[in-house]
């Protein structure tokens, strides 16, 4: 989700004070140990899972927000990926340096997101390094044996049924006949033809650009980011993020083994995208949701 960054440089007393550092004296007093003296901080409280502090420019604080158990079965994730990975690989992600129940700590990672536009402005040589580093690390999470539970996306035809339920009480009335058509044929296709559940280990599950940092200057894949929905699941499912936010010309450009394969599956996937949005929103009151595919290249 969108989120807003407010620059806080504060004191550790003040900080100990503020909503997002929730922890414990003795868990808190272990996080200082590695950051030192909290003399910057940087709250961002909208993420729909995790509260997060950025510490002194270096270290990032997540808490969980409601599902700590959920949260828990990241940071246990991101530890088991980042020990079967090269290490070059695993710099690119957000670590657990230290953890307890509902929250951890990790190391900053630099970079800005990798957008259309963003990835547009790069030279061609920089623009060709972003790619080769995105699909390898990309390669190695997908073969990664570590989806112990099912990624959060539906996959089974009843999974895609509940979601036709819910979006015939709930969203379908809204829109007009015409649109609310459209819709129902989005979620009958992919309903008949369902995403694969004997695909590769491990998939992120939410591969938005804000989610994937490089380097502006040298095109360099810095971070790939929030964890939070990965699990079991079908390899369409992140092409099929990053078909929607980059479109077709941009994801070509991706070197994965079988690109042409999942394709259809990853396209039959991304119509239903911003329905999926649009439940959220009525669903939690929030409308953050509804504003979610700003930008996106919708190119599929």
């Amino acid at each position: 989700m969108p989120r807003r960054l407010l620059a806080v440089p504060l004191g550790f007393r003040q900080a100990a004070a503020m909503p997002v550092s929730r922890l414990s004296p003795a868990d808190q007093a272990a996080v200082i140990a590695i950051t030192g003296p909290w003399d910057e901080l940087r709250a961002n409280t909208d993420g729909t899972a995790a509260d997060v502090l950025h510490i002194n420019g270096t270290w990032v604080l997540r808490q969980a927000r409601q599902d700590a158990a959920a949260f828990d079965r990241e940071t246990a994730l991101l530890t088991r990926l980042a020990a079967r990975l090269p290490p070059a690989l695993a710099a690119l992600l957000p670590v657990p340096k230290v953890s307890g129940p509902g929250w951890h700590l990790c190391r900053h990672l630099p970079g800005v997101p990798s957008s259309r536009q963003s990835l547009a402005a790069l030279s061609p040589q920089a623009r060709g390094r972003f790619f080769n580093g995105f699909s390898t690390l990309l390669a190695g999470v997908h073969t990664s044996p570590e989806g112990d539970y099912a990624a959060a996306t539906p996959h089974s035809p009843d999974q895609w049924a509940a979601v036709r339920a819910e979006a015939e009480a709930r969203l379908f009335p809204l829109l007009s006949p015409a649109l609310a058509a459209d819709l129902r044929a989005a979620l009958a296709e992919i309903g008949a033809s369902p995403l694969a559940m004997n695909g590769p280990a491990l998939i992120h599950d939410d591969l938005h650009p804000a989610h994937i940092l490089h380097d502006p200057a040298t095109g360099a894949l810095t971070g790939l980011l929030d964890f939070g929905r990965s699990g079991r699941g079908d390899a369409a499912v992140d092409l099929a993020g990053l078909l929607y936010n980059w479109g077709q010309a941009t994801l070509r450009a991706l070197d994965y083994p079988g690109l042409a394969d999942l394709l259809p599956r990853a396209r039959r996937l991304a119509r239903t995208y911003e329905l999926q949005w649009a439940l959220e929103g009525l669903r939690h009151n929030d409308p953050r949701w509804f504003l979610y595919a700003l930008g996106a290249a919708k190119d599929f």
